[in-house]
């Protein structure tokens, strides 16, 4: 915990944060809250997933902690894109007294695992249990991004049928809801409009293409 919130540590973006990870694990291999902190900063906050997965794996062999099994089921889900994996780490995390709402998760894992709601509803859930503020804020940001990636998408799919249908470009999106080719206008996660700019779905709001 110490390391985590060092500055210089921080300023280096976490450079032994897996060496300290398993030093402290090898001493006290059933020591849960090391496995969940430092995994979620590997993941979350040096982006090295694969070095988190390599410490969830490690905890999931020693330990019957729901939320070690449930963070090794987002890391893959949500970084390696290993669907199936993902949900039988969340079918785990339920057997061992996880939250009802894994049941939920885990079904659309199974059913709709390249669907960007399922991975919305994934990091809602995710940040139903993380308590460190660096590490909400990167999961905030995330869920942002898919949302607006996912309402850009749409547009877009229903830019291509107006213009398929019409043979030129939509002038709004007001126009692309009256021809039907979307059901409704989309909200951004500020709740503002998307608008329309040469032909392309466009938002004021900054965000990470994915």
């Amino acid at each position: 915990v110490y390391y985590v919130g060092d500055e210089n540590a921080t300023a280096a973006n976490w450079p032994s944060a897996e060496r300290l990870a398993n030093l402290v694990t090898d001493i006290d291999p059933h020591f849960d809250s090391a496995y969940v902190v430092m995994a979620s900063v590997l993941g979350s906050l040096r982006r090295d997933p694969d070095a988190a997965i390599r410490l969830l794996e490690k905890g999931a062999a020693q330990s019957s902690y729901w939320r070690i099994h449930f963070l090794l089921g987002f890391q893959y889900f949500m970084e390696k894109s290993e669907h199936a994996v993902g949900a039988k780490h969340l079918e785990r995390a339920f057997a061992l007294g996880g939250p009802p709402y894994l049941q939920f998760l885990i079904s659309r894992l199974y059913s709709h695992a390249g669907d960007p709601s399922t991975a919305m509803q994934f990091i809602a859930a995710r940040l139903q249990n993380e308590e460190t503020p660096e590490i909400r804020e990167q999961l905030q940001k995330r869920y942002r991004d898919i949302w607006i990636n996912r309402d850009l998408g749409r547009i877009e799919a229903a830019i291509e049928r107006f213009r398929a249908a019409n043979s030129r470009d939509p002038v709004s999106i007001a126009e692309l809801v009256a021809s039907g080719v979307l059901d409704a206008a989309p909200r951004d996660p500020d709740g503002g409009s998307y608008s329309l700019s040469d032909g392309r779905a466009k938002t004021d709001l900054e965000y990470e293409v994915m």
